[in-house]
């Protein structure tokens, strides 16, 4: 008999005993690989942001921030449409045809923009006629850059389905060459300005497809015996619907400011509040990398039970707040650099609303992986709820904030939403696992006594 006392394991030795399990050390390679690709995207973008900062004058940056704003929106519908979709049916119901279906999303993706890219050319018309001629012009330009653009982000998506981010990272590669070539070209012979700038990011965009299409090898026609692209349409509605709707909300809280701020402080205000998004920027898009990356883990943790997906799911939330809480604190303690560096000095008067942008990023991280684990167990409406609840404190707090106090009060608006959209989170994923876990006893239970009566007879 053992009389002395086993000594309990402390969580961090717990947490890194569990990071160095060597079933995780596959993940931490793809991980690896999906945040370089990320950040090659990222960096791509960052640079445009800045240089475009830089180079243009601050109206016109704002006209830039106004038409990337609506470009955002495009996107967050494309993705609840095309790629939520995709990386959760595309692991599982598609895996053994994938050729097939990846023509069939890119069949869909020019269906879906088509409308889309017209009503923005309509809506560009009419302003350019009777309010502002450079954000119609710079619409008119979204309205066919933006099929184009997207088609690469769907593409690179492709990638995670079989969990292979290398082929992403290579497409990222070429977007980065081609878009700065493309973007100092456009700057040496002096017609840059909004509407170049999203010429730039299309061109790139079609140089990383092309690319990513020979790699991928989509089969563009499907035989009579293969998938029908009315049951793709109709899976992919059923399950996105719902992520539809919480994209079009998710859109509110951090970009509806660039639309209506103009209003109140200039086209000027927007480029400030855009030039403020870019420093924290590279952290939301390693946190955009991983999401894709993490929906599949967590589909395959579900079928083990809420053990294993809170398990995954705690510890990249410990690591993704650790890694922001980092970021945040060495651009406080040196904010003066990051703006001497990133913008020749310009801006220098946002810093106050930088901390509360710096304090958004961990609430965002807990969103993050929440709203993953929400649609590994195929329940987007929680996610479209917690945006309803953030998107509210936008419109009821944020707004009038930032007509009162400006640049600053818009981000302390943005701190505000993303706090609820993390409690909102948190709340509906555990009420998910707990209905997941109730059906899961009735099942058993179920087979059990079916077991039993036919034994018995």
């Amino acid at each position: 008999m053992n009389l002395i006392p086993e000594k309990k394991e402390s969580p961090i030795r717990r947490l890194i005993r569990g990071m160095l399990h060597p079933g995780l050390m596959p993940w931490a390679g793809r991980g690896v690989l999906a945040i370089t690709d990320q950040g090659l995207f990222a960096g791509s973008n960052l640079l445009l942001n800045v240089f475009l900062a830089r180079w243009l004058s601050p109206t016109d940056y704002g006209v830039f921030a106004l038409a990337y704003s609506v470009f955002v929106l495009f996107s967050f519908l494309h993705s609840a449409t095309l790629v939520e979709p995709m990386l959760v049916f595309g692991p599982a119901k598609y895996k053994d045809r994938l050729d097939e279906y990846m023509g069939i999303l890119m069949r869909g993706h020019f269906l879906v923009m088509l409308p889309v890219a017209l009503l923005t050319a309509a809506v560009g018309i009419a302003i350019g006629r009777w309010s502002s001629i450079p954000v119609g012009h710079a619409l008119l330009a979204l309205a066919w850059t933006s099929p184009l653009i997207l088609l690469s982000w769907l593409l690179r998506r492709a990638f995670y389905v079989e969990l292979q981010p290398v082929w992403a990272t290579f497409g990222g590669i070429l977007y980065l060459a081609a878009m700065l070539g493309l973007l100092f070209a456009a700057h040496s012979i002096r017609i840059l300005s909004a509407v170049t700038a999203l010429a730039v990011m299309s061109g790139a965009s079609v140089i990383a497809s092309l690319f990513l299409i020979v790699r991928l090898r989509p089969r563009w026609r499907s035989g009579s015996d293969g998938i029908k692209s009315s049951e793709v349409a109709t899976f992919h509605w059923r399950y996105g619907r719902w992520s539809v709707a919480a994209a079009a909300v998710a859109w509110i809280p951090v970009n509806i400011y660039y639309l209506v701020m103009p209003a109140w402080v200039g086209l000027a205000g927007a480029a400030a509040l855009r030039a403020l998004m870019n420093v924290i920027n590279p952290v939301l898009h390693v946190l955009v990398a991983l999401s894709p990356l993490l929906i599949p883990v967590l589909v395959r943790n579900r079928m083990n039970g809420p053990k294993s997906m809170n398990r995954t799911a705690i510890i990249s939330l410990t690591l993704l707040v650790l890694g922001a809480g980092f970021f945040s604190l060495s651009v406080w303690l040196f904010r003066k650099q990051v703006f001497q560096l990133l913008y020749g000095g310009k801006y220098q008067q946002s810093s106050i609303p930088l901390m509360f942008l710096l304090l958004s990023l961990l609430a965002t991280c807990i969103v993050t992986v929440l709203s993953a684990g929400q649609m590994a167990m195929e329940r987007p409406d929680g996610n479209f709820w917690s945006y309803v609840a953030s998107s509210a404190v936008t419109i009821l707090v944020g707004l009038p904030l930032a007509a009162w106090r400006g640049v600053e009060g818009a981000a302390e608006g943005l701190f505000l939403s993303s706090c609820v959209a993390a409690g909102s989170m948190y709340i509906f994923f555990r009420r998910s696992q707990l209905e997941r876990t109730g059906l899961e006893i009735k099942d058993s239970e179920y087979a059990l006594g079916h077991r039993t009566a036919k034994d018995s007879l």
